[in-house]
């Protein structure tokens, strides 16, 4: 089971490395890493609740680059540069395992390359990766990974105010994935000063989408808006029927109160000021609204690796800092640790019986591991197969 031995491994490296600051092996260690990583996604084998659908359409769907017409990009569910994404793959290698490598190789070479070009504290950037997104990118929203890669080479072109160059690549990413629509928007917050009257204003805004939704659905589709997009929205909207007091609890302390902690400790305490700080009003308005909505939960994943760098920065500054006694480090780094394992762990240890009528969690769909070395098929995982295909939407042709 590779899953513990890596998430201690890093943890080490991320002590010795950034905590304690030791140099020697510092490069070889961290593409080391990347190479590992790369290996546990690129060489599972059924692993991952979307893999199902997207290893069933790759093996039974004939598409090759010399086959397909401009208008058969477009004729399937999902967006036209992942099809043309697997018509490449298939026209190169036709194995689906040459799929995933190439992919998580893709995936882990722009994380990789976006931390060690943000921050100096590598190992614990990516130690909080392998615990927040690296099982999402890389074994599941394969389609939404290429897309949250085009934003993260798009990063700098959006701080440095290049917004042609900005919305040529968000399109692409939109190509990818439709959700990446939401980058269309993040220019407008982008380092907006924070006030109670835009807070408001923003409230007022969504009052309105809701109470004019009928309308705003009929002139998007007049404008040939691909109607997938709707159905996907109506699919998450679903969630938010269910909103509950604790719900709405959980929501407000992980995407809002535990943020501004932390930036008013970096900010008034520890005097530093993050690169990605004009991020923030971004990741404000987002958290206000998935309390509310809960399934705009998703767009965070453009954002998680840009808070992951932040928080991977504040843990070494509070650790290096002698503006706290070495006492009140440690508990205040227990205290995020804690916070942080607390908030994985109601995800991975989130309870499915109500789908699958027995005692299981969501950590089936990849724990226990299997490689294709051994090729070692997990009944209660293959049992979730058709789940996962109804989850996914399977892409055929209208």
């Amino acid at each position: 089971m590779p899953y513990i031995p890596i998430l201690l491994l890093l943890f080490f490296l991320s002590f010795y490395y950034d905590f304690l600051g030791h140099r020697k092996g510092y490069n070889l260690g961290y593409y080391s890493i990347f190479l590992l990583l790369v290996a546990v996604s690129g060489f599972r084998y059924r692993i991952g609740a979307d893999t199902f659908a997207y290893q069933d359409f790759f093996e039974k769907e004939q598409i090759y680059l010399s086959e397909l017409s401009l208008a058969d990009y477009f004729s399937y569910r999902w967006e036209p540069l992942f099809i043309f994404f697997v018509a490449l793959m298939k026209s190169t290698i036709n194995d689906f395992i040459f799929f995933q490598i190439v992919h998580a190789i893709i995936i882990n070479s722009v994380v990789f390359w976006f931390i060690s070009s943000n921050t100096k504290n590598k190992f614990t950037a990516v130690f909080l990766y392998f615990l927040f997104l690296y099982v999402l990118v890389n074994m599941e929203i394969a389609r939404e990974a290429l897309a949250v890669c085009v934003f993260l080479i798009n990063v700098k072109f959006l701080q440095n105010k290049k917004y042609v160059t900005y919305y040529l690549l968000a399109i692409i990413a939109f190509l990818f994935h439709y959700g990446a629509a939401i980058l269309f928007v993040f220019p407008f917050i982008y380092g907006i000063r924070i006030t109670l009257r835009r807070i408001f204003c923003l409230f007022v805004v969504v009052a309105g989408i809701i109470i004019n939704i009928d309308f705003i659905i009929t002139a998007a589709f007049s404008l040939g808006v691909p109607p997938i997009i709707f159905i996907k929205l109506a699919n998450y909207a679903e969630v938010s029927e269910n909103l509950n007091f604790m719900g709405v609890l959980i929501a407000f302390l992980g995407y809002i109160l535990f943020p501004c902690v932390l930036m008013q400790i970096e900010n008034r305490i520890l005097r530093v000021k993050s690169r990605f700080y004009d991020f923030y009003p971004i990741f404000l308005m987002l958290g206000i609204l998935v309390i509310y909505f809960p399934f705009i939960s998703r767009f965070f994943n453009y954002l998680c690796l840009i808070g992951i760098i932040f928080l991977s920065d504040f843990v070494i500054a509070l650790w290096k800092s002698n503006r706290f006694a070495l006492s009140t480090r440690y508990i205040l780094l227990t205290w995020i640790l804690s916070m942080i394992f607390l908030w994985n762990g109601r995800y991975y240890f989130s309870d499915m019986s109500d789908l699958t009528g027995k005692n299981m969690k969501k950590y089936v769909h990849w724990y226990p591991y299997s490689s294709i070395l051994d090729k070692t098929k997990n009944p209660d995982r293959e049992s979730l197969q058709d789940l996962s295909l109804i989850h996914i939407s399977e892409p055929t042709r209208p």
